[in-house]
């Protein structure tokens, strides 16, 4: 019910500030938990067609939108449509820790198209040694780093706001 919640007040969001990246980039991952598959597959697909014309913050939520409907298809497609949007995203970060999720998320996905499990080491590979502390050695590395991500693209959003 909070996804489907969080998925409207984005909609909302976006439709006051069509312009803003950072709500679209939110909405890509929001929309695998808020809509239907099917519905998320054709937002996600339609967002895939202007990657090259994005931003890094929307390059990275749309890999880990794409790493999240591949839990349902397991679609090593996904997956690549993924690593290709991180390798755009890295191209145009501006800040080092939107360059640390994206290089994080590219890591993983480097795994698992070559058929590994992703481990938390590739957290130190991308210089965020200090998430790896404050996670349980169990912990599912995606499941670190989608969150971290969401997060990082929400304090982006404040910073501008209060800059504004």
């Amino acid at each position: 019910m909070g996804s489907a919640k969080s998925g409207t007040e984005h909609s909302r969001a976006r439709r006051l500030d069509p312009e803003n990246k950072r709500f679209f980039a939110m909405s890509l991952l929001l929309s695998t938990k808020a809509l239907p598959t099917c519905e998320a597959n054709t937002y996600v697909r339609q967002a895939r067609a202007s990657l090259y014309r994005a931003s890094a913050d929307v390059c990275l939520m749309y890999a880990h939108a794409e790493l999240a409907l591949a839990k349902v298809d397991r679609a090593k497609e996904r997956w690549r449509w993924a690593r290709e949007a991180t390798g755009i995203g890295l191209s145009k970060a501006r800040s080092e820790g939107l360059r640390k999720s994206l290089h994080a998320t590219q890591l993983i996905l480097d795994r698992l198209l070559a058929g590994k499990s992703p481990e938390m080491d590739v957290l130190y590979l991308a210089g965020l040694g200090e998430v790896v502390a404050a996670t349980p050695p169990e912990g599912d590395v995606i499941g670190v780093v989608a969150p971290m991500a969401k997060r990082r693209i929400s304090q982006m959003e404040a910073r501008d706001v209060l800059a504004a």
